[in-house]
């Protein structure tokens, strides 16, 4: 009788697993199959929606065990995995520590399927560790193991939970610990076909519950405890729609500022975390709005703002990325200097410049270079914007200092105002020294003009100064020349002496790319310059004093690249004076090359002619 009544049981559970079998695959016969990005974009999207994830002492044990579980409510197939940790409280592998107070810090997890792999940030908060009564120790080794057969016996049955509990072992391991120390739990045997030899606990379409033995061990003393165990049946999972285009794009502005790594602004440019985080993302993806969860960094606020104390500080800050109603959060390093003892970086905004394209900033940016010249110099940022600039009665843009490195940023952009004037000068170096100018674009307003010609509405203009480098940017739409370094501003006399141009693109001025008529100790170098049509004489670099009273001394140009020139390509000018010279002249030219130039490459006859009237007196080289 015994013996039929197994033959039943076998039969129904047999049947039992053919109809769930079909059941649970049912769906997947007729639905349309996910996509391994659109599976993973799921499982980020269900992580952002569930945030903060709130372990529960007793319960979760590994942070990772409770992040899969609520992706497999939403998705199948997607493996979670510990990507980085900021919380002090979970291990790099998800353990958690529950302390005596609650905390909130973020992590990363890896969201894998297949060979698809994201990364999703998510806050966690540890509630504070639950007052647990800690047993007196076992006076014996047997005393112990009895106590724990008493801990598992009173738990009887064991309910694990789907999601969170994964093996048998762990969960009665807990139990035990609650009550006694230094207990080691491990299977004896299982009784239960949904329990393996291991301990892994596998859900199926029906609750089942049977027993298992465990052998519980504390150093030779080792007894066993056979406990029923209840293993409720599997939880429907449902499969969400695919994810949403906004759900991508947040996904895309995660990756962006992962990528970008720990912010470390600089004092007197970045003022605000946010606005940082938002240049990053903005160039990546579109509509998205960022804003602060929660800051672990004392010097960042809740809007962002950004201190610079008396000493560095290092720490989280968690940001929250929005498009539409999707959302996620993000955690970011961010390392904030030591405010300088006097700051020696001027951001034309603090000033009142508005870099909109419309405001005239002349005034705010001369601001910043006077209040940078009162404490004995510094650098004058321009953050990315449009800064327009107009020109005084007398010709002039912005007057540059001794000490000032004038700096743009990659998107900043200083603008010439439209005028009727013919002879300006943009950016004035009179009589200064140690002076940078670099980054961006300095633009001027020929474009706007043209037809119309002139000589004389320059660029930056050099006169008499000393130590002055120009490097990594782009000079273009003068009605004069792009650069022009000369002696004093009356014309008489006078050098501008040890100063580099490197790095630089000028293009489509009207009168020369760059324009040297008195010069010691100059270089010129890797530099690109094209479309020079306008008024003569219309060259790439033209070296040419205005009287005998200037210098061309010790002037090296190299690797430069020209197109487009309305007259020679490089100027040896020395009409004016190479009859009644007073100066030698050193000019070397070498690895300077060019295309369409009206007149062809260099003045070769005129440089023959000048070396031939006072060869002691010009020592002008084409290498």
């Amino acid at each position: 009788m015994q013996g039929i009544q197994r033959n039943r049981l076998f039969k129904t559970a047999f049947m039992t697993f053919i109809i769930f079998f079909i059941c649970s695959n049912s769906g997947a016969l007729y639905a349309a199959p996910m996509t391994d990005a659109q599976a993973v974009a799921t499982a980020q999207a269900a992580l952002s929606a569930a945030a903060p994830l709130k372990p529960v002492e007793g319960t979760d044990t590994n942070i990772v065990a409770l992040a899969q579980r609520i992706v497999n409510q939403k998705v199948s197939g997607v493996t979670v995995k510990m990507a980085a940790t900021f919380n002090p409280q979970i291990s790099s592998t998800g353990v958690i520590t529950y302390a005596s107070a609650a905390r909130s810090n973020s992590v990363r997890f890896s969201l894998t399927k297949n060979s698809t792999t994201v990364t999703q940030t998510v806050l966690v908060t540890i509630p504070a560790k639950s007052s647990v009564v800690t047993p007196p120790p076992a006076t014996t080794d047997a005393q112990a193991v009895a106590a724990a057969q008493a801990a598992l016996s009173a738990a009887a049955p064991l309910k694990p939970v789907e999601g969170t509990d994964t093996n048998i072992v762990t969960l009665a391991q807990r139990i035990v610990n609650q009550k006694v120390s230094g207990i080691t739990v491990k299977m004896a045997a299982t009784f239960n076909p949904q329990i393996s030899s291991t301990g892994v606990i596998t859900y199926a379409s029906a609750a089942r519950s049977n027993s298992v033995r465990f052998s519980l061990t504390k150093k030779s003393t080792t007894v066993t405890q056979t406990v029923l165990v209840t293993i409720p049946a599997k939880s429907s999972v449902v499969t969400p729609p695919p994810a949403s285009a906004d759900a991508q794009a947040v996904a895309a502005a995660q990756a962006a500022l992962t990528a970008a790594g720990t912010f470390k602004p600089v004092e007197g440019k970045d003022s605000n975390l946010v606005t940082m985080a938002q240049a990053i993302v903005d160039k990546s993806v579109s509509g998205i709005q960022i804003s602060i969860i929660s800051s672990a960094n004392s010097n960042v606020s809740s809007t962002g703002s950004i201190t610079y104390g008396s000493t560095a500080n290092s720490g989280n800050v968690t940001l929250k990325l929005s498009k539409n109603s999707t959302s996620a959060s993000q955690v970011v390093s961010i390392t904030v200097p030591a405010k300088a003892v006097v700051s020696s970086s001027f951001n034309v905004k603090n000033y009142g410049a508005k870099g909109d394209g419309v405001t005239d900033d002349r005034t705010a940016i001369q601001s910043a270079i006077n209040a940078a010249s009162t404490k004995g110099g510094g650098t004058v940022y321009l953050p990315d914007g449009k800064y327009m600039v107009s020109l005084s009665t007398s010709g002039t843009g912005l007057n540059l200092a001794s000490n000032i490195k004038l700096e743009l940023s990659s998107g900043a952009e200083l603008r010439a105002i439209k005028t009727s004037l013919t002879n300006y000068r943009f950016i004035n170096m009179s009589n200064v020294s140690n002076v940078e100018i670099t980054g961006g674009r300095i633009i001027g307003d020929w474009a706007a003009r043209k037809p119309a010609t002139s000589e004389y509405g320059r660029g930056i203009c050099l006169y008499n100064s000393t130590n002055v480098r120009i490097h990594d940017v782009e000079i273009s739409d003068f009605i004069g020349d792009g650069i022009y370094v000369s002696g004093n501003s009356s014309g008489s006399g006078g050098a501008s002496v040890k100063v580099v141009i490197e790095d630089f693109v000028i293009h489509d001025c009207c009168r020369n790319g760059i324009s040297i008529i008195s010069a010691k100790d100059l270089v010129i170098q890797n530099g690109n310059i094209y479309n020079i049509t306008g008024t003569m004489p219309k060259s790439f670099i033209d070296v040419e004093p205005n009287n005998n009273t200037q210098y061309a001394q010790n002037i090296y140009v190299k690797n430069i690249k020209g197109q487009n020139a309305g007259g020679y390509g490089y100027m040896f000018g020395f009409g004016h004076y190479y009859n009644v010279i007073k100066y030698p002249c050193s000019v070397t030219f070498e690895n300077c090359t060019g295309t369409n130039m009206a007149l062809g490459l260099y003045n070769s006859a005129n440089v023959a002619t000048y070396e031939k009237t006072n060869p002691a007196l010009f020592d002008l080289k084409w290498l």
